[in-house]
């Protein structure tokens, strides 16, 4: 039913809300990460914006990880 779809759908963007404050402890830069929500029907869409994360990751270059510091 779209009642749980759309639950469903509010879940995932929290998790993934929490993943994102995640990723700055992980030494991943917030510009690595992207979540959008795009319909099967829109194939253009998600091709865009496939390709515009693409781009971006490559612009960045590859992932350094930061290196703990020991006290």
């Amino acid at each position: 039913p779209i009642f749980s779809l759309i639950f469903s759908n509010f879940y995932a963007r929290r998790r993934l809300e929490m993943l994102k404050k995640l990723l700055p402890f992980l030494g991943i830069e917030e510009k690595r990460f992207h979540y959008t929500w795009v319909s099967a029907s829109e194939g253009a869409r998600w091709q865009q914006t496939v390709t515009d994360f693409t781009k971006r990751i490559h612009e960045l270059g590859p992932l350094h990880a930061k290196k703990e510091v020991t006290p």
